[in-house]
């Protein structure tokens, strides 16, 4: 049995974001991400009246990405554990 992963705050996860989630199976948390960032990056863009703020949206995507990364992939590995017998 593997370890479970570790808890904190994932770097990989922050510069990668949904690459990241995709790499590890998370797609459903994937595919949301990449919504979540049109939306935030096209409100910052509709907002404040300058397309040149929609990075704003990758950033908050990246932020909730390091800091969620590692606790969504505990959730998904105690899935798989239970789904196995391992739990």
């Amino acid at each position: 049995m593997r370890e479970p992963p570790k808890s904190g705050w994932n770097w990989w996860a922050f510069f990668f974001s949904t690459l990241w989630y995709f790499y590890h199976g998370l797609w459903a948390k994937g595919f949301g991400l990449l919504l979540a960032n049109a939306m935030i990056g096209g409100f910052f863009a509709a907002a404040l009246g300058n397309q040149d703020f929609a990075w704003l949206g990758s950033l908050v995507v990246a932020i909730y990405a390091g800091a969620k990364a590692n606790e969504d992939y505990y959730i998904r590995w105690l899935q798989r554990q239970r789904a196995l017998g391992n739990r």
